[in-house]
């Protein structure tokens, strides 16, 4: 990977340091589910997608946990953080938590629609205007069908 534009980040403590190919993110939204705030004590979780191979493991050697038949929350075994979010199936796309970027505020990775919304807290809605979807059956984003609440 080259330097230009790509987007890098990491755990808390440093041990775990991840980059992104420039141009891969291909979706990004806030996940209500209840997993997505288990694991990171939050109302709900800014995420973006990316295919494995626009993603390298830079530095450490993450842990992960099967949360479900499909697939591994990955997180630092040192300080906990809670990274990505890798599916069972091979070459699905990798859920990268927005938090952990150097530069969160990247635009490529602001949020365009809400997933498990029918999950969401009543008193969070961030974003109230952005596409919503019922589950996490997400469409091309030219045929997405609407989840109206």
């Amino acid at each position: 990977m080259s330097n230009h534009d790509i987007l890098q980040g990491g755990c808390l403590c440093g041990q775990i340091r991840y980059a992104i190919s420039p141009g891969s993110v291909f979706d990004a939204g806030w996940c209500h589910c209840r997993q997505c705030r288990q694991m990171t004590g939050s109302a709900a979780l800014p995420f973006f997608n990316v295919m494995p191979a626009a993603f390298e493991i830079l530095q450490g050697n993450p842990k992960r946990y099967c949360s479900s038949y499909q697939g591994w929350r990955v997180f630092c075994g040192d300080c906990g953080s809670p990274i990505w979010y890798q599916p069972a199936e091979p070459g699905g796309h990798i859920a990268v938590n927005t938090g952990t970027l150097d530069h969160p505020d990247d635009a490529s990775v602001r949020p365009r629609f809400h997933m498990f919304d029918v999950e969401r807290l009543p008193w969070f809605d961030a974003d109230p205007a952005l596409p919503r979807f019922q589950d996490n059956e997400l469409t091309h984003p030219d045929t997405r069908k609407l989840y109206q609440p």
